[in-house]
């Protein structure tokens, strides 16, 4: 890869995840005790449900984001994307109202509050991506962190007043978010204005290039809501197979595991433009160096488990049973850390966006599989948890074997470095001491760093 301002792309992004971590601690520690078990498990529910609003621009947007990625924002054409923001407009609108009829109509209790929140919310998150797209793909990576970090600060406010209000319903929560989402996105429209409002092509113009964006777009769509739904179909069984109180508890401990993604969620929110620029004779270098960076960076962020083993049981007792969960499933980070932030942009531009699809679908069969076959032996979250790693661990193999074949990457030594890292973590938190099992780990992780601090060095140079 050139020395094109990447890793000064990285850095900013990189800036406003660490924003967004911080707000993420704040609303991760006070709003389950601001809630309470319920009203915490019924917020997850509408947290959970979200992921899936991508469904509903049924792949327009991803269409945009293939066939755009990586050019300059001054060679769009304005009067075309004009016509593009009407057409996704109109298609958010129908959508989000009949969601809110179907809801009003068919769904009983809690779940009609939360899915009519949902579908209120529809518009706003799925036109605020389609700017997001544009941000990425023309590499505008400054604009795209400031609205993050104003999100990220803006959700810190709410969650002061609810605390200063002692205001404890999850509704009003929901819509306090619900509502912060439409003030970004009016901000994005007045942002792009240029590209939103003005003379635009006639419908008849754009149709075939609407057409295209549907056809190219679905199997990216398919391929990033399956590859949610693997790491989210044990979510899914402890929603519907438990009650809401545990399903908090759960979800608590996925809440965890967020935070320690803020430079890999940089990453692959950069690389997607930058990939697509490189040749293709470069993949297989680029592939092997970049998922060892990740892989790296992962088992560094593990020792953020060691102070949460202190801080949840004396400011959450409420949730600590949460710490078992997390210890099983924080490993999965090196898993699905390079699974989003580098197979998955290999795929894309390479197009082989219908085989990852295809992959994701096997690995969803075997979690659901794997999943109730835990909850039938064991009946615990913590099986399930287990379970969930296992399949992941499919995932990465499947991917992996399919970059080795197609594009024969280096992949033995990034291989060697997950298994000995992840047996290294479970084995070592295996020991009842915190204190003994974070300084064996903070050892572990010096010794890797001096290991490939060479290696680290030289890619950052290329």
């Amino acid at each position: 890869m050139k020395n094109d301002g990447t890793i000064k792309k990285i850095g900013f992004v990189a800036f406003s995840n660490i924003v967004k971590l911080i707000s993420s601690i704040l609303i991760a520690f006070i709003i389950p005790n601001i809630l309470g078990l319920t009203n915490f498990g019924y917020y997850k529910v509408f947290i959970l449900y979200l992921t899936y609003l991508g469904l509903f621009h049924f792949g327009f947007i991803d269409g945009i984001y293939l066939k755009f990625g990586g050019l300059d924002y001054d060679k769009l054409d304005k009067k075309s994307f004009r016509s593009y923001f009407k057409f996704l407009l109109y298609l958010e609108l129908v959508t989000s109202i009949l969601g809110i009829v179907f809801t009003v109509i068919f769904i009983e209790g809690e779940k009609k509050t939360i899915f009519t929140l949902l579908f209120l919310n529809l518009i706003a998150i799925n036109l605020t991506t389609y700017y997001q797209f544009i941000s990425q793909i023309t590499s505008r990576f400054k604009e795209y962190s400031t609205r993050l970090i104003i999100l990220s600060v803006t959700n810190i406010i709410i969650v002061a007043l609810l605390y200063i209000l002692k205001e404890n319903d999850y509704r009003t929560y929901i819509a306090l978010i619900v509502g912060v989402n439409y003030l970004l996105l009016f901000w994005y429209i007045y942002t792009y204005r240029d590209i939103t409002f003005g003379k635009s092509s006639k419908f008849s113009g754009v149709k075939n290039e609407i057409k295209h964006f549907f056809r190219t777009g679905i199997p990216l769509l398919l391929a990033n809501l399956a590859s949610i739904f693997v790491i989210t179909v044990d979510k899914q069984i402890v929603e519907i197979l438990f009650p809401v109180e545990v399903f908090g508890v759960y979800s608590f401990a996925y809440s965890m595991l967020a935070m320690i993604t803020v430079v890999v969620s940089a990453v692959g929110v950069v690389l997607y433009p930058t990939l697509k620029r490189t040749s293709s004779e470069n993949i297989p270098r680029n592939y092997s160096n970049l998922n060892r960076i990740i892989i790296l960076v992962v088992l560094i962020g593990l020792l953020g488990y060691f102070p949460l083993l202190l801080i949840i049981p004396r400011f959450l007792p409420d949730y600590i049973n949460s710490l078992i969960v997390f210890r099983v499933a924080l490993p999965g980070l090196v898993l699905t850390s390079s699974i989003f932030a580098i197979k998955h942009n290999f795929f894309k531009i390479t197009n082989n966006n219908f085989s990852f699809f295809i992959i994701s679908l096997i690995v969803i069969t075997a979690n659901i599989c794997f999943n109730l076959l835990a909850y039938t032996l064991y009946g615990t979250t913590e099986s399930i948890a287990l379970s969930s790693v296992i399949g992941l661990s499919i995932w990465y193999i499947i991917t992996e074997v399919y970059m080795v074949r197609k594009y024969n990457v280096f992949w033995k030594s990034n291989a060697v470095l997950s298994v000995v890292g992840i047996s290294v973590f479970y084995a070592i938190t295996s020991i009842n001491s915190f204190i003994i099992s974070g300084l064996l780990y903070t050892i572990f992780v010096i010794i890797i760093i001096a290991l490939y601090y060479k290696n680290i060095l030289e890619i950052s140079r290329k």
